[in-house]
């Protein structure tokens, strides 16, 4: 079960600080919620791309619950990581908005480029976006036309704050951003 989590401090910060980032403290543990401090249980790693080319390795914390008859483990991910996806979630803001700018990719991320705009201005997706922002209080219209909705709907999550977004509409909702329909995720809330 993953556990978003605001560091505070930008990507190129948590990768220089990898296993020495300020990991939060669990004074109970958020599925049984008895009132015992969650174990630290190592650390793992997992690729993420920062930009086109620029593949990086992060290191996410692992913790479990000491209560004999939950033993669940977490792990704690920053609030920049899309979870089920490689692509850092700037990056992922960053393609779209060259896609709807009309920016001609390279081969090698075209591709990737053309996955993320469909699944952005699906339907299901822009009335996920809409639902979430309506239930933090926005009114502001939104245009009819999918590619005019899809660059204000980018326009409000940058407003907003990208990690602020990401770690709010994952606590928010059982589904998650960019998340194809049938993928669902255990709703945990952040510390």
């Amino acid at each position: 079960m993953q556990i978003n989590h605001d560091f505070g401090v930008s990507p190129e910060i948590y990768l220089e600080r990898g296993k020495n980032n300020d990991f939060p403290h669990f004074s109970s543990c958020p599925v049984c919620k008895i009132k015992k401090k969650l174990y630290r249980h190592g650390f793992y790693y997992r690729y993420g791309i920062q930009e086109e080319n620029c593949l990086t390795r992060l290191v996410f914390c692992r913790y479990i619950c000491q209560n004999p008859a939950c033993k669940m483990t977490f792990s704690v991910i920053p609030s920049f990581i899309v979870p089920r996806f490689q692509f850092l979630l700037d990056s992922i803001l960053s393609l779209l908005k060259r896609k709807l700018d009309g920016e001609r990719f390279s081969d090698g991320i075209r591709q990737r480029a053309n996955f993320y705009f469909k699944r952005f201005i699906s339907d299901a997706h822009q009335n996920w976006l809409l639902q979430f922002f309506r239930q933090e209080g926005t009114s502001e219209t939104v245009p009819e036309d999918k590619t005019k909705k899809a660059r204000k709907l980018l326009k409000m999550i940058q407003d907003f704050g990208e990690s602020t977004f990401l770690r709010k509409s994952t606590d928010s909702f059982s589904n998650y951003f960019m998340a194809p329909s049938l993928y669902q995720i255990k709703k945990i809330h952040s510390t």
